[in-house]
C-alpha cells in the first residue's frame, strides 16, 4: 500500500508545483502583456479623418539612432506613397466612371506625379519605441479628397517625465564640467525627449538632428553637427512643401479633379525659412549621441 501510495503523492505534488499555478501570469509574460498594451493604437490602426497616414519601423541599428530613424522614415514613406496613389486613383476613377470615361496614359502620369508631390508634404507626427528597441514612426500628409482634416490633433497624450540632470552625472560621455551644462527643457517620453517623437511638438514645423560622438571630437563640435543636421532637415522639409504646393496647383488647376483637390491643397502663405530657433538639446547618457531640436520662429 505504501509503495502504491507514494507515486500518487509524488505526481500530485508535481502537478501542484508545475500546473497548479498555471493560471497566475509569470513576471515575464506580465511584462510582455503590459508592453503590448502600451503600444499606441496608431501602430496597428494609423488612419485618421482628413489625412493619409502610414507607419514605418526599424530595429536597433549598430550605427545609432540617426540611421534607425532614417530607416523607419523611409519605410513609412514607402507605404504612404502607395496609399496616396491608391486614394487619388480611386478618386479619378470614380469621377471618370460618372462621366463614362476611363484613365488614360496622361492621367496615370499625373496621378504618379501628384502622389509624389503629396509625399513631399508628409511629416512625422508621432513615434514609439517598444521593449526590444524597435522604433515606430507615424507619418501623415493631407488627404486631397477630404473636406475636413483632424490631423495630428487626434494623437493621444504622452506620459512624460521631467529630465533628471543626475542621470548624466553617471555618464562617461564627457567630464562632469561638460555634462553638467546640459539642461534639457522639455519632458522625456520612453527615455528620450518628447520632441524626438513629435518634432512639431509646439505646433510649429520642427526638425531633429542627431550627432554621434566621434573619437577626438568635443562637445561643442558634436553640438554644431547636430544643429546643422536639424536645420538642413527643416529647410529641406519646408522647401519641398512649398515647391510641391506650387506644382500641385499648376497640375490640378486644369484637371478634372482640380475643383475637389483645390479645397484641401490650397497653398497657404508659407514664408521661406530665414530664422530658426534652437529649442532644446539632450545627451544620451549611454550612447553619447546628442539630440538637438530646432523649429521655425
Amino acid at each position: 500500500m505504501k509503495l502504491a501510495f507514494f507515486p500518487i503523492v509524488y505526481v500530485a505534488v508535481l502537478a501542484f508545483l508545475f500546473g497548479g499555478c498555471s493560471g497566475v501570469p509569470q513576471p515575464s509574460s506580465a511584462k510582455k502583456e503590459a508592453a503590448d498594451t502600451a503600444m499606441p493604437a496608431w501602430v496597428a490602426h494609423p488612419d485618421a479623418p482628413g489625412v493619409l497616414r502610414a507607419v514605418g519601423s526599424a530595429p536597433r541599428n549598430f550605427q545609432g539612432v540617426y540611421m534607425q530613424r532614417d530607416t523607419a522614415l523611409a519605410d513609412a514613406r514607402d507605404k504612404l506613397a502607395h496609399k496616396i496613389a491608391v486614394v487619388i486613383s480611386a478618386a479619378y476613377t470614380s469621377k471618370l466612371k460618372a462621366d463614362r470615361a476611363a484613365l488614360d496614359r496622361r492621367m496615370r502620369r499625373e496621378i504618379t506625379e501628384v502622389s509624389q508631390l503629396l509625399l513631399h508634404q508628409s511629416r512625422q507626427v508621432d513615434g514609439y519605441i517598444d521593449r526590444r528597441g524597435r522604433l515606430y514612426l507615424l507619418v501623415e500628409t493631407p488627404d486631397p479628397t477630404a473636406v475636413t482634416s483632424a490631423g495630428s490633433t487626434g494623437l493621444p497624450p504622452l506620459e512624460t517625465e521631467a529630465f533628471d540632470p543626475a542621470v548624466l552625472k553617471k555618464s562617461r560621455c564627457y567630464p562632469p564640467a561638460v555634462t553638467g551644462t546640459v539642461r534639457t527643457r522639455y519632458p522625456l517620453y520612453l527615455g528620450r525627449p518628447v520632441w524626438f517623437f513629435r518634432p512639431d511638438y509646439l505646433g510649429k514645423p520642427g526638425a531633429v538632428g542627431i550627432a554621434e560622438k566621434e573619437p577626438g571630437s568635443d562637445f561643442e563640435r558634436q553640438k554644431r553637427a547636430a544643429e546643422a543636421l536639424a536645420k538642413a532637415d527643416l529647410a529641406k522639409r519646408r522647401r519641398l512643401q512649398m515647391d510641391s504646393q506650387h506644382r500641385l496647383m499648376k497640375i490640378l488647376r486644369h484637371d478634372i479633379m482640380g475643383g475637389t483637390f483645390d479645397k484641401r491643397l490650397q497653398a497657404k502663405s508659407t514664408s521661406r525659412i530665414t530664422d530658426t530657433l534652437t529649442r532644446d538639446l539632450w545627451l544620451d547618457p549611454k550612447s553619447c549621441e546628442l539630440y538637438l531640436w530646432v523649429t521655425e520662429k
